[in-house]
């Protein structure tokens, strides 16, 4: 099911945009992700009045534009012989209440009988077709709500929910035991155990939190059980199971980790609340399930005579519909009982306790680590079988090293009397804090030959526990050094990496690339604000053959510092405008036009822009380009995609033809890669942002991808360049020079290159 949004774009709303960008409405009108709107451009459609926009493109004020992600054709599947018990549903997902025994997707002996092929099956019988998404799975044996979504933009976003801690899931639970506290955290790590499914508890292990609640204590049979109320803070495999049962409490009938499966069959587990925000609509979203059938037979076999129950769930209970055991649970947990017993075991006598106490500092006496400048709860480090913990000396976390808290415990012993001990808890405090390193530009571009200080662009280096770190010649401790290969001598790009190391050896590096311009717009030391304006609706505009076209379509105004409408000129003076280019509708192909300015000062303003006329078929047909080819597809991502003209394409072609021939896996000694021949750190960018936004970094789409990240973040002047190149062989000639000079840092111009560009113009 494709998902689709629209706008109408309002005054404000094309004020806040740069006058009704497309980019920035999708960004700031929409509030889709960077990530969302890449998806958008290559995997969606993004359309103005109907028709495929790009995101450098203007629309005018109460312009509709639609934005929609394409959805893959979900499977065909059966309905299932049943009805899925759905207790929330909106556009964007779908809440179940799954039965025990259905796992919640396909897998390995459940290819087609999973809760997830029963809601497809049972919503293509209805008509509708779409392809759902788990969002954090229950065990197959697990009952309880279950978060599926209709469409990937909103699978995006509540899996993102669940990592930021937006989605919460609760759940009620019945374990074997009486808990000694009435609430707690569980903070144990958990690993794989090899050769089984199985979880255990290992300090090899990951994190892991779990947070529970004693709701009720009761026997069945003479044996303890316990109902609780639990919240997982980490979200590891079968976190729950392992932590109640590395507590000696394990659910009731979880055979895999040692539960009593006398009183029920399957792990007396149940989510019983889920809380989310809607992804588009940003509705609360907090629904609730009941207890299952088997989960309160158990409750309800309690032995009468040794049940405990706060009043105010007695109550509750009563007033409750057939008796059902409902979340009111849920609401229970957070109830204070005060001076309530929890069960009726009798305390030790005061020596016992002295003895549970010394076992108990015994068991404290390996050291913890926290954070610097952290504030660490202590006592949830403590290893504690009985007793009130309560802390008497905490630590000071702004001063590294060795360090002791000190912590007491009391308890009332079988015979009245308060028996109190001290430890203590042997704490590391670590500096894990990494050097900071605060730049002034993120990338610098300089004129050929002007004088350049590196240390112009750093504002400070500092350490949050050492301070302000001092420069060195070499790499040594409590310093930074530079690192550069700037020569303004010569144009290209260069790079600057500034490298930090603290006195614990924790390191930070922070890199920019400087440019060094072989050419110049504009007079560098005239203010933008005093040049004369250009407003386009945009830097590409697509019409299909035989379209009627105005240049007003494309040239909205042309305007002075004071916004006065400057008069159009067959030749450039101070105070008029001229336009070099044509365009004609009547066949398919690129067509550009170039719009220069000039200020009473006589400074000069340029603009362009291409009109694609046809489908990109057509146009690469009428080009002479073989649709497919790699030279085809890299054509028309540059002309198509990024707007630019066929002679700015061309000279991008011809320098990538020397140096990959259009291969994306030319490699040059393992230093230089793909088809603008990246190196070094760049090569690393190139790896790492395909790998980050879903692109394959051996392909042709994936390094155009980044090309145009690149032509728009650190080569934004090259790219300014190319925007205004002339429609022509000479400007083809004079496109090769700049990509190579500037984007690629060539030592010296290959005039071969500029001249193929040239040839592949006119040809």
């Amino acid at each position: 099911m494709d998902k689709e949004f629209t706008v109408t774009l309002t005054q404000e709303e094309y004020d806040s945009t740069g006058n009704g960008q497309v980019g920035k409405i999708l960004s700031k009108v929409f509030g889709f992700s960077r990530k969302e709107i890449s998806r958008l451009k290559f995997q969606g459609e993004i359309l103005y009045e109907g028709k495929k926009v790009h995101v450098n493109e203007h629309i005018p004020v109460s312009g509709t534009i639609t934005a929609v992600f394409h959805e893959p054709d979900a499977e065909n599947k059966q309905a299932p012989g049943f009805e899925p018990s759905i207790v929330y549903e909106d556009d964007d997902l779908i809440i179940v209440n799954k039965p025990a025994g259905m796992p919640v997707h396909a897998g390995h002996g459940h290819l087609d009988d999973s809760l997830g092929d029963a809601l497809a099956g049972w919503y293509a019988s209805k008509g509708e077709n779409f392809t759902v998404r788990v969002i954090g799975r229950l065990d197959s044996d697990v009952s309880g709500l279950v978060i599926y979504a209709k469409n990937q933009p909103s699978a995006a976003r509540l899996s993102r929910q669940r990592a930021d801690g937006i989605l919460k899931k609760q759940y009620a639970a019945l374990v074997s035991g009486h808990f000694a506290e009435k609430e707690g955290v569980i903070e144990l790590p958990i690993a794989k155990t090899d050769g089984s499914v199985r979880r255990t508890v290992s300090d090899e292990g990951k994190e892991a939190q779990t947070s529970y609640s004693l709701v009720r204590a009761f026997t069945v049979g003479g044996s303890p059980v316990s109902l609780l109320h639990l919240v997982l803070k980490t979200g590891r495999t079968h976190q729950i199971r392992t932590h109640l049962s590395a507590l000696s409490h394990p659910l009731l009938g979880d055979d895999l980790y040692d539960g009593d499966c006398t009183l029920i069959k399957r792990p007396a587990l149940h989510c019983a609340r889920v809380q989310c925000i809607s992804p588009f609509t940003n509705q609360e979203i907090n629904v609730e399930a009941e207890i299952p059938a088997d989960m309160e037979a158990v409750i309800n076999a309690a032995d009468a005579e040794t049940t405990v129950m706060p009043a105010a769930v007695s109550e509750t209970r009563q007033k409750s519909s057939a008796g059902r055991f409902v979340p009111w649970l849920l609401a229970a947990a957070f109830c204070v009982w005060g001076g309530m017993r929890i069960h009726e075991t009798l305390p030790p006598t005061a020596a016992g306790l002295h003895e549970i106490f010394a076992e108990t500092q015994k068991a404290n006496a390996e050291e913890i680590t926290v954070e610097y400048g952290s504030d660490p709860d202590l006592l949830s480090y403590l290893k504690t079988s009985y007793g009130t913990a309560s802390l008497v000396k905490g630590i000071d976390t702004e001063q590294t090293g060795h360090t002791y808290a000190q912590y007491e415990l009391s308890a009332l012993s079988a015979g009245n009397q308060t028996v109190t001990e001290t430890g203590l808890l042997k704490v590391l405090v670590n500096d894990t804090q990494k050097p900071v390193i605060e730049l002034k530009q993120d990338y610098v571009s300089v004129p050929l030959n002007e004088e350049y200080d590196i240390v112009d662009n750093i504002v400070m280096v500092s350490d949050p526990v050492d301070g302000e770190l001092s420069f060195s010649e070499l790499p040594e401790k409590n310093s930074y050094t530079v690192e550069s290969d700037v020569n303004t001598a010569r144009a290209g790009v260069y790079h600057v990496t500034v490298h930090a190391e603290d006195k614990n050896s924790l390191t930070s590096s922070v890199s920019w690339p400087v440019t060094v311009e072989r050419f110049s717009l504009a007079d560098q030391s005239h203010d933008k604000a005093d040049l004369a304006r250009i407003a386009l609706s945009g830097n590409h505009l697509m019409l299909e053959v035989g379209d009627p076209f105005e240049i007003t379509d494309v040239l909205l105004a042309v305007t002075d510092k004071n916004n006065t409408p400057l008069k159009q000129s067959d030749e450039l003076s101070p105070g008029t405008y001229m336009i070099r280019g044509s365009v004609t509708t009547e066949k398919a192909g690129i067509n550009s036009l170039m719009i220069s300015a000039m200020n009473e000062d006589g400074d000069i303003t340029m603009a362009s822009s291409t009109i694609q006329v046809g489908t990109d078929e057509e146009v690469m047909q009428a080009s002479g380009v073989m649709p497919g080819s790699p030279y085809g597809q890299i054509y028309l991502f540059l002309t198509s995609d990024m707007g630019l003209n066929r002679a700015a394409a061309c000279g991008i072609l011809a320098n990538m033809a020397r140096e990959s021939g259009f291969n994306p896996s030319a490699d040059n000694a393992g230093l230089y890669h793909g088809l603008c021949q990246w190196g070094g750190g760049r090569l690393t960018n190139l790896y790492n942002w395909c790998w980050q936004n879903g692109y394959d970094p051996e392909t042709i789409e994936g390094q155009l991808h980044f090309l145009e990240l690149e032509l728009n973040g650190s080569y934004r002047g090259v790219l300014e360049q190319l925007r205004t190149i002339e429609n022509t062989a000479d400007g083809a000639y004079h496109a090769a020079a700049v990509f190579e000079m500037q984007f690629e840092g060539s030592p010296s111009l290959h005039e071969g290159t500029c001249a193929a560009a040239a040839q592949y113009f006119q040809q």
